[in-house]
């Protein structure tokens, strides 16, 4: 039978891991949300698109951290369901993402008089003709 002592050692190594889950969750959520601020100029709702699915995985990471939400007033069980809902969301948008823009791909797009490099270095002289 296990000690209160061994119980609580077991709650704070499960805490930990938990912890650095959490913050690493973070970590990626704002970078994914970061990067889709960068695709706005190139594609509005791409980038929107994006952003959410940054910052719902943040709010995952920082839900399942217990970074900030003391004033929130949760159990660990509510949090713990909000954390998971989050990331189920985060993925639920990911899946989306890759599913529109899949079929919306139409291959690559040849633009006329555009030049390659090999062909503006013979243009310079530097090839043979």
């Amino acid at each position: 039978m296990n000690s209160p002592l061994q119980s609580l050692r077991s709650r704070r190594a499960a805490a930990g891991v938990e912890d650095i889950v959490g913050v690493a969750a973070l970590i990626v959520g704002a970078a994914i949300a970061l990067f889709g601020l960068l695709l706005l100029p190139a594609s509005l709702l791409g980038g929107g698109h994006v952003v959410a699915i940054g910052l719902s995985f943040a709010v995952a990471g920082a839900l399942a951290a217990d970074i900030g939400v003391d004033r929130l007033g949760l159990s660990d069980a509510a949090r713990r369901r909000l954390a998971l809902a989050f990331g189920v969301l985060a993925v639920l948008l990911a899946v989306a993402f890759v599913v529109v823009n899949y079929a919306s791909f139409s291959g690559p797009i040849e633009v006329s008089g555009s030049e390659s490099a090999a062909s503006a270095l013979r243009l310079a002289g530097f090839g043979s003709a």
